[in-house]
């Protein structure tokens, strides 16, 4: 049950929904076809991870159309590409326009779902909670991406200490989207009312019991819990457990000086 590490922005919360050849024929806007261009371009250059090339040809559109009918797929593909690069604030400038100029609901979707993530990330629960909501407010019950922004809107909640508001959405996650990762990882945190510090995860017992040894001679009140991941047994070595997010991070600071690798999660 890791709490969640920095999001890597996927092809299909990207791009995939975004039929934008169709969009150039419809624009009714006249733009030059060299313009245009660069749109097809940058997008094929964000596909194959050329965030450099994307970056370039998005800002030499935008630069020509700054306001026109296509800039908001512009300014959603440098976003996307400059979040890839982790330049959050110019990318979290370009996702905000692409929101609210769009009338597209499926770049709508993305550019929230992508704010909300840059929100999470910085810490900011409450702004996160709030732009999830927003593009569950775009979805039906069964439509994707949703299992990822309900997934993600889980963990804003459990982050401000609403447990039982959180297992409202990690349970439609595991019942209307079964099967998906998302699934897997809200079933992890359903039921969840703590937090802990995991400094370890092993296959064997013996391992396990050792390692907890270790912390507890380091003046840390290590235990031992065994849970199924992924469909296997696992003894997982935990550290205290915390009412809350901030006390559990605090917690943490020691629990990495004999434990580099230990991270907050959630537990029952």
């Amino acid at each position: 049950m890791e709490d969640e590490p920095k999001l890597k922005p996927t092809r299909a919360a990207a791009l995939a929904a975004l039929p934008l050849l169709a969009m150039l024929a419809g624009c009714p806007q006249k733009i030059r076809p060299e313009a245009e261009h660069l749109l097809v371009t940058g997008r094929e250059a964000y596909d194959r991870g050329d965030d450099a090339s994307a970056i370039r040809d998005t800002s030499a559109f935008l630069a020509e159309y700054p306001n026109a009918s296509l800039s908001d797929v512009a300014y959603y593909l440098r976003g996307l590409a400059r979040l890839r690069q982790k330049e959050a604030a110019s990318a979290r400038e370009d996702l905000k326009a692409a929101a609210t100029r769009s009338r597209r609901r499926d770049l709508r979707i993305g550019a929230l779902k992508a704010l909300g993530d840059l929100a999470f990330d910085d810490g900011d629960m409450d702004w996160a909670i709030t732009l999830y909501g927003e593009a569950l407010g775009e979805l039906g019950p069964t439509e994707r991406p949703g299992e990822e922004v309900r997934y993600r809107l889980g963990c804003a909640l459990q982050h401000r200490g609403h447990w039982n508001e959180a297992d409202q959405h990690f349970d439609r996650v595991v019942h209307a989207f079964a099967g998906t990762e998302a699934a897997r990882r809200a079933e992890l945190r359903l039921r969840c009312t703590a937090w802990t510090v995991q400094a370890a995860s092993f296959e064997r017992k013996d391992l396990a019991d050792r390692e907890a040894a270790r912390l507890r001679a380091g003046g840390l009140p290590a235990t031992v819990t065994a849970a199924q991941a992924a469909g296997r047994l696992r003894f997982r070595v935990s550290v205290g457990r915390q009412e809350t997010y901030e006390q559990a991070a605090a917690l943490l600071s020691a629990v990495k000086r004999l434990r580099d690798d230990a991270f907050v999660t959630p537990t029952r």
